[in-house]
């Protein structure tokens, strides 16, 4: 997956969050993560906001790190 299907993904599981609660929790309108998201790509600090609003952090580690339960891996096969 990559990291704009991992945030749709997590946001669907939410019970709480919709994509534009979680806009406007990070300050963008709507309109704008909604562009955001259909755009070819999107910056790491948007991401990193928006996933820190669902409760989870973005990291960089070694390759072939021993990652927590629950960890998702960008790029990786669903």
């Amino acid at each position: 997956m990559d990291i704009k299907q991992i945030m749709r993904a997590l946001t669907e599981e939410s019970p709480v969050w919709s994509q534009n609660k979680v806009a406007g929790e990070i300050g963008l309108t709507p309109q704008n993560m909604s562009q955001k998201m259909r755009s070819s790509d999107i910056r790491v600090g948007v991401a990193a906001a928006y996933l820190d609003v669902l409760g989870y952090e973005l990291a960089v580690v070694p390759k072939r790190s021993r990652l927590p339960q629950g960890s998702i891996v960008v790029g990786e096969a669903e």
